[in-house]
């Protein structure tokens, strides 16, 4: 048997679109029904009947004073809608189930704001990376801030440093 050039750049081919169409498979997303398991999402914690409501703050009217003063601590998540971080953190860390019970329970307001559209809060809250996460008491002073996404584990220990510093 005799090998030639064309037979070694055949096997070669054949090898590199194999390896390309393997790396192709597993770099394609999960399915929309398998659930991306996190470690706080496996404590067995109940989810609330309805999930946790985020006022969504417009350019000409301000919801945040009246969400302050009705809450201990109000989160103010500020992100975008380009924002690929944003976006993880608001399907996969903020619907877990361990983190919508910590905020039903400990009497949380959020509010969200869309770092395009409401601008100029954006820099009065000094957000000039998304995502940020500020929170404040119930006089709006801000008790603790975060920038970049969390997993579900790493924003509840935010909101262990949050509520730390509310003693205080």
């Amino acid at each position: 048997m005799k090998i030639t050039w064309y037979g070694v750049c055949i096997a070669i081919s054949l090898m590199i679109f194999s390896a390309l169409g393997i790396l192709f498979l597993f770099s394609l997303p999960p399915k929309q029904s398998e659930k991306v398991e996190t470690k706080s999402s496996t404590l067995n914690v109940p989810a609330p009947s309805t999930p946790f409501e985020w006022c969504i703050e417009k350019p000409n009217t301000s919801c945040l004073p009246k969400t302050c003063e009705e809450h201990r601590v109000t989160i103010v998540l500020v992100s975008a809608e380009w924002c690929g971080p944003c976006r993880r953190f608001e399907q996969v860390t903020l619907p877990d189930p361990a983190v919508q019970a910590r905020l039903h329970t400990n009497n949380y307001g959020g509010v969200h704001v869309d770092l395009d559209t409401c601008r100029e809060l954006s820099n009065k809250l000094g957000a000039d990376v998304v995502p940020t996460v500020v929170f404040l008491n119930s006089d709006c002073r801000e008790i603790h801030r975060f920038r970049a996404s969390r997993d579900p584990e790493g924003f509840l220990k935010e909101l262990d440093i949050a509520d730390e510093r509310l003693k205080k």
